[in-house]
């Protein structure tokens, strides 16, 4: 047993009532810094209620165009958009869109989504006690995930990192159950709550592979059992995605679309720029080197005519030091020259212009340097530049969106804070370590764990190229555990030796 009834609602009301007070004072401090004119400050409220993000741009048109009569999609001019976003977190805002309408159905989806955290924050406790069996994990699990700031925050936004978390804990609980008690029924519901987990923040698909991996372990001596396991775990998953593909087939044109899929630049800077992020790929983490921002710079100087060599100037001026350690300032003053040429062409007028032969032209121009770099400097690109990402991935206080603090940047404490959220950052990958020391003891849980960690890591540094603090939120409830374990078992061990 571990704990009463009482203690589980007195612990869901104190996260719930910490939650709400929080994001009030985040929406305070947000209000007061609308007007300020500080663009590091400057944040908007959506109707005065929940936290502006561009993201919003993309989820909330598809119920509006759907009640329209437009179809589930984010943009009516293309078909294909209709993929471009997963159904989950659209469907949830419909539904208080529906019930409340517009301006009231955000107060009603940062509420709803509060409630959700104060809940899963009980789940992933429950979740934690079924994986090991101790009382101190499972409550330490629940303090970790339940009173972190950086999660607290999102729950006032209208994006998928505000719903997913709570999807993944309710999916951990019945994952947990399934592995204590090998009942179909909780297999069943892992595989609903994964569908819904994936369908919200496509990441956590690859939690599949955690599942499948730990049912073969499970019954790895009864072949029967195991294969009625995966039949329920896939059945429920079927039962979820299975129209959504078929769907996907037929808005696409015929394209297998499992979660999402990107058709062109959704940001509309084309396919140069798309490129450039790949070339910045190549020696620092493109997010904190915005394509974007240098694209809208160009963009704006043809539009206003301004002069041509006073812009790329100041842009190859700029430029972080961490590019010369692998480029040439001739390289980085080409590329920009071809990207402001293409830019120069598309959007002066004239008659007759071919833009995708110029943008070709560009893309493969940026292209030529990317892959002349990684032919002539292997190490740097697969080795060197990905240790880069890494340590971006591990120092950072994922704390951009609490916006109280930034209203206090000089404080002290604010400093301390920060400080305390970055060393629990290292402290969760170092735990992921750490836990070989007790591999024999949670080896199913450490697998799974590790399995879907480092495949995500994985995908951030060799294929997607780019990092966001935000992209290491489906991480955190396993991550919470892991580290729980490894704290607990570790001083538990400590004191064993020392005879405390």
């Amino acid at each position: 047993m571990l704990t009463s009834d009482k203690n589980l609602i007195i612990a869901f009301f104190t996260v719930l009532v910490v939650a709400f007070s929080l994001n009030m004072l985040n929406v305070s401090c947000i209000r007061k810094q609308t007007d300020t004119g500080n663009e590091f400050l400057n944040k908007n409220l959506v109707y005065n209620q929940t936290i502006f993000s561009i993201d919003n741009s993309w989820y909330l048109p598809q119920i509006h165009n759907f009640l329209a009569g437009k179809g589930f999609t984010c943009d009516t001019t293309d078909p294909r958009q209709a993929v471009r976003r997963t159904p989950v977190y659209p469907m949830f805002y419909g539904i208080h869109y529906l019930l409340f309408g517009e301006k009231k159905s955000f107060f009603a989806i940062k509420t709803t989504q509060t409630f959700l955290f104060a809940l899963s924050a009980i789940a992933l406790l429950l979740a934690a006690f079924h994986l090991s069996g101790n009382r101190k994990i499972a409550w330490l699990s629940y303090l970790l995930y339940g009173f972190n700031p950086t999660l607290i925050s999102y729950t006032y936004y209208t994006v998928t990192e505000s719903l997913a978390p709570a999807l993944i804990c309710f999916m951990l609980y019945f994952f947990a159950k399934s592995i204590r008690f090998h009942s179909v029924s909780n297999w069943l519901l892992t595989g609903i709550f994964f569908s819904l987990a994936s369908l919200c923040r496509p990441t956590v698909f690859i939690f599949g592979g955690s599942v499948a991996i730990t049912i073969i372990i499970l019954y790895r001596n009864d072949l029967r059992k195991m294969l009625k396991m995966m039949f329920a775990f896939g059945f429920a998953v079927c039962l979820l995605f299975v129209p959504y593909i078929i769907r996907n087939y037929k808005v696409s044109g015929g394209d297998i679309v499992i979660l999402e899929k990107y058709y062109d630049d959704p940001m509309g800077y084309g396919m140069q720029n798309i490129e450039l992020r790949k070339w910045i790929a190549t020696w620092m983490n493109p997010a904190d080197y915005n394509s974007e921002r240098i694209s809208n710079k160009m963009i704006d100087n043809i539009r206003f005519h301004r002069p041509k060599e006073n812009l790329l100037d100041s842009l190859i001026s700029t430029i972080p030091p961490a590019a010369y350690t692998s480029y040439r300032k001739e390289t980085v003053a080409d590329i920009y020259q071809t990207m402001y040429g293409f830019y120069e062409y598309k959007f002066t007028p004239g008659p007759n212009k071919n833009t995708d032969s110029a943008e070709m032209h560009a893309v493969q121009n940026i292209r030529k340097h990317k892959e002349h770099f990684i032919q002539n400097h292997p190490l740097k690109y697969y080795i060197v530049t990905p240790l880069l990402f890494m340590k971006s991935i591990i120092l950072q206080s994922n704390s951009a969106t609490i916006c109280y603090l930034d209203n206090y940047r000089s404080n002290k404490f604010v400093f301390f804070i920060k400080m305390l959220l970055v060393l629990l950052n290292v402290f969760l990958f170092f735990s992921l370590a750490g836990n070989l020391l007790h591999l024999k003891k949670h080896f199913i849980f450490y697998i799974a764990t590790l399995f879907f960690v480092a495949i995500n890591i994985g995908y951030l540094l060799f294929v997607l190229n780019y990092f966001e603090a935000r992209y290491l939120i489906p991480l955190f409830p396993l991550m919470y555990i892991s580290a729980a374990i490894f704290a607990v078992e570790s001083f538990d061990s400590i004191r064993y030796r020392l005879n405390l």
